[in-house]
Protein backbone atom coordinates (compact mmCIF):
# COMPACT_ATOMS: atom_id res chain seq x y z
CA UNK A 1 0.00 0.00 0.00
CA UNK A 2 2.48 2.47 0.66
CA UNK A 3 4.44 2.07 -2.43
CA UNK A 4 1.00 2.67 -4.39
CA UNK A 5 0.82 -0.59 -6.12
CA UNK A 6 -2.38 -1.06 -6.60
CA UNK A 7 -2.07 -4.10 -9.17
CA UNK A 8 -0.41 -5.74 -6.33
CA UNK A 9 -2.96 -4.58 -3.70
CA UNK A 10 -5.52 -6.29 -6.02
CA UNK A 11 -3.96 -9.51 -6.13
CA UNK A 12 -3.77 -9.68 -2.61
CA UNK A 13 -7.49 -8.79 -1.91
CA UNK A 14 -8.77 -10.25 -4.91
CA UNK A 15 -6.98 -13.59 -4.17
CA UNK A 16 -8.36 -14.06 -1.11
CA UNK A 17 -5.40 -13.76 0.86
CA UNK A 18 -6.42 -10.93 3.34
CA UNK A 19 -9.78 -9.59 4.27
CA UNK A 20 -9.06 -5.24 3.33
CA UNK A 21 -11.74 -4.74 5.99
CA UNK A 22 -10.14 -6.60 9.25
CA UNK A 23 -6.79 -6.76 8.46
CA UNK A 24 -4.65 -4.19 10.73
CA UNK A 25 -1.37 -2.94 10.86
CA UNK A 26 0.51 -2.66 14.14
CA UNK A 27 -0.88 1.13 14.87
CA UNK A 28 -4.51 -0.62 13.95
CA UNK A 29 -4.81 0.95 10.66
CA UNK A 30 -7.10 -0.82 8.15
CA UNK A 31 -5.92 -0.45 4.28
CA UNK A 32 -7.79 1.86 3.75
CA UNK A 33 -6.68 3.77 6.71
CA UNK A 34 -3.00 3.31 5.50
CA UNK A 35 -3.79 3.92 1.92
CA UNK A 36 -5.06 8.02 3.67
CA UNK A 37 -1.79 7.70 5.52
CA UNK A 38 0.43 7.46 2.29
CA UNK A 39 -1.82 9.16 0.37
CA UNK A 40 -2.25 6.60 -2.16
CA UNK A 41 -5.81 7.75 -3.79
CA UNK A 42 -6.49 5.47 -6.25
CA UNK A 43 -5.99 2.71 -3.84
CA UNK A 44 -8.58 4.25 -1.51
CA UNK A 45 -11.05 4.40 -4.40
CA UNK A 46 -10.46 0.60 -5.59
CA UNK A 47 -11.34 -0.15 -1.84
CA UNK A 48 -14.39 2.14 -1.83
CA UNK A 49 -15.28 -0.10 -5.10
CA UNK A 50 -15.07 -3.01 -2.07
CA UNK A 51 -17.42 -1.68 0.05
CA UNK A 52 -14.77 -1.01 2.64
CA UNK A 53 -15.58 1.41 5.45
CA UNK A 54 -13.94 4.35 5.32
CA UNK A 55 -15.10 5.26 8.71
CA UNK A 56 -12.86 2.82 11.00
CA UNK A 57 -9.86 4.47 12.90
CA UNK A 58 -6.82 2.94 14.62
CA UNK A 59 -6.03 1.92 18.07
CA UNK A 60 -5.75 5.37 19.12
CA UNK A 61 -8.78 6.68 17.16
CA UNK A 62 -6.46 8.09 14.50
CA UNK A 63 -8.99 8.09 11.04
CA UNK A 64 -8.20 7.84 7.18
CA UNK A 65 -8.28 11.95 7.39
CA UNK A 66 -6.48 12.92 10.46
CA UNK A 67 -3.65 10.44 9.04
CA UNK A 68 -3.55 12.41 5.61
CA UNK A 69 -3.41 15.46 7.54
CA UNK A 70 -0.57 14.61 9.95
CA UNK A 71 1.22 13.30 6.94
CA UNK A 72 -0.11 16.59 4.94
CA UNK A 73 -1.41 14.94 2.14
CA UNK A 74 -3.65 17.73 0.72
CA UNK A 75 -5.64 15.70 -2.14
CA UNK A 76 -6.14 13.16 -0.08
CA UNK A 77 -7.92 15.11 2.64
CA UNK A 78 -10.28 16.83 -0.51
CA UNK A 79 -10.80 13.18 -1.94
CA UNK A 80 -12.00 12.16 1.69
CA UNK A 81 -13.99 15.02 1.84
CA UNK A 82 -15.76 15.07 -1.41
CA UNK A 83 -16.92 11.31 -0.24
CA UNK A 84 -18.98 13.03 3.03
CA UNK A 85 -16.06 12.16 5.29
CA UNK A 86 -16.82 13.68 8.36
CA UNK A 87 -14.54 16.20 10.15
CA UNK A 88 -15.78 15.91 13.53
CA UNK A 89 -14.41 13.05 14.78
CA UNK A 90 -12.11 12.89 17.64
CA UNK A 91 -8.90 10.56 18.58
CA UNK A 92 -8.27 9.69 22.31
CA UNK A 93 -6.90 12.80 23.19
CA UNK A 94 -9.83 14.53 21.92
CA UNK A 95 -8.28 16.60 18.76
CA UNK A 96 -10.39 16.44 15.57
CA UNK A 97 -8.64 16.37 11.73
CA UNK A 98 -8.56 20.57 12.13
CA UNK A 99 -6.79 20.47 15.42
CA UNK A 100 -4.05 18.24 14.03
CA UNK A 101 -3.83 20.21 10.93
CA UNK A 102 -3.36 23.11 13.11
CA UNK A 103 -0.82 21.02 16.00
CA UNK A 104 1.24 20.30 12.70
CA UNK A 105 1.32 23.71 11.31
CA UNK A 106 -0.63 22.43 7.89
CA UNK A 107 -1.79 25.86 6.48
CA UNK A 108 -3.39 24.29 3.59
CA UNK A 109 -5.25 21.69 5.47
CA UNK A 110 -6.27 24.03 7.71
CA UNK A 111 -8.05 26.00 5.22
CA UNK A 112 -8.88 22.83 3.54
CA UNK A 113 -11.03 21.40 6.12
CA UNK A 114 -12.06 24.85 7.72
CA UNK A 115 -13.77 25.38 3.79
CA UNK A 116 -15.33 22.57 3.47
CA UNK A 117 -16.81 22.05 7.12
CA UNK A 118 -16.12 24.99 9.31
CA UNK A 119 -15.28 24.67 12.99
CA UNK A 120 -17.69 22.63 13.76
CA UNK A 121 -16.92 19.61 11.20
CA UNK A 122 -20.70 19.79 10.20
CA UNK A 123 -20.84 20.86 6.77
CA UNK A 124 -22.65 24.13 6.56
CA UNK A 125 -23.51 26.29 3.33
CA UNK A 126 -22.01 29.37 5.45
CA UNK A 127 -18.48 27.85 5.57
CA UNK A 128 -18.51 26.62 2.00
CA UNK A 129 -15.96 28.71 -0.94
CA UNK A 130 -18.27 30.70 -2.94
CA UNK A 131 -17.77 32.06 -6.43
CA UNK A 132 -16.87 36.05 -5.53
CA UNK A 133 -17.69 34.88 -1.79
CA UNK A 134 -13.83 36.35 -1.22
CA UNK A 135 -10.85 34.81 0.54
CA UNK A 136 -10.58 32.35 3.15
CA UNK A 137 -9.23 35.00 5.63
CA UNK A 138 -11.90 37.60 4.55
CA UNK A 139 -14.55 34.61 4.91
CA UNK A 140 -13.01 33.50 8.21
CA UNK A 141 -12.53 37.30 9.64
CA UNK A 142 -14.12 37.69 13.22
CA UNK A 143 -17.16 40.00 13.01
CA UNK A 144 -16.43 43.67 14.58
CA UNK A 145 -19.88 43.94 16.11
Amino acid sequence: IEEGNLAAVKKVIEGGKVNPEYVVDDLGRTPFVRAAAHGRITIMQYLLSLNVSPDLADFSGTDALMWAVINGHEGTAKFLLSTGFKTSARREDGKTALQLAQEYRRVGLVKILWSYHGADGERSPASRPTNGGGSFEERNRPSSK
